[in-house]
């Protein structure tokens, strides 16, 4: 468990101690693997930054011509995917470092069904799920 007291170690940073001397932010940088570490700040400015949860937000541009703002890991699935991604799916990194947006790191997760459901209803959905994955 972290020492609530202790802070992060990194030049010019005064947030709380997460692991290895480092807050939560630098931390998950310098566990990327093949990256030097480098402070959050480089990213901003760059067409992305990073959110407050610790995932990394890119500027895209629409097909209109507007930009917005999307979650990296979540447009990199939808891209590997050829669509958007549907409301019962989320992308998980495997490793759990939230700014590893390496394909071979992300993996496709579907919320299950919540609990209680009737017997017909569970067939119908576990049909709807093999035809939407099926390869």
């Amino acid at each position: 468990m972290a020492d609530p007291l202790k802070r992060c170690q990194e030049k010019n940073c005064s947030n709380k101690h997460y692991a290895q001397d480092r807050c939560k932010r630098h931390y998950q940088l310098a566990a990327r693997p093949g990256r030097k570490h480098t402070s959050p700040r480089a990213y901003y400015g760059r067409g992305f930054s990073i959110t407050k949860n610790g995932y990394r937000k890119i500027r895209i541009i629409g097909d209109n011509g507007r930009s917005r703002w999307i979650l990296e890991h979540r447009h990199l699935m939808e891209k590997k995917l050829g669509r958007q991604l549907l409301p019962d799916e989320s992308v998980h990194h495997k490793n759990g470092v939230k700014l590893d947006n390496r394909l071979r790191n992300l993996e496709l997760w579907l919320k299950p069904q919540p609990r209680g459901i009737r017997v017909k209803d569970a067939v119908t959905w576990a049909h709807e799920i093999i035809e939407r994955y099926a390869a």
